[in-house]
């Protein structure tokens, strides 16, 4: 059977074959698996106590967990300037090293990561 398609059942054909089962953005895309998103939830559980350092993506805050009143150093991390220096792949792999490596004394170990709309958190 032979079949012809209109303009528009075209159009919207093609706009339902670009929609992904995924409810991310192509920024979030870019940084998954290694970076779960955690737009709100992941934020309110810690209390800034102060900044320790910055670096060329962003700045490590000395934090207190709310939840288990533990102190941890957390890095929030710019996406714009790690896509800017093409340097998702380095900001995957320190991750990736921390959670394979934590456990020696002179790597700190990663507690969790995740991501929100224009940062990374370490």
């Amino acid at each position: 059977m032979h079949m012809l398609l209109s303009k528009e059942s075209t159009r919207t054909l093609s706009s339902e074959l670009s929609r992904t089962a995924w409810p991310v953005s192509q920024t979030e895309s870019y940084f998954l698996p290694e970076f779960p998103v955690a737009h709100t939830q992941q934020d309110n559980k810690f209390e800034s106590i102060a900044e320790i350092s910055r670096g060329a993506f962003g700045k490590v805050y000395k934090v207190n967990h709310l939840g288990k009143n533990e102190t941890f150093a957390l890095k929030v991390l710019s996406k714009h300037k790690i896509l800017t220096e093409n340097s998702v792949k380095q900001v995957k792999e320190e991750v990736q090293i921390q959670k394979i490596c934590g456990h020696h004394p002179f790597i700190v170990n990663c507690v969790l990561n995740w991501q929100s709309r224009k940062q990374l958190f370490i």
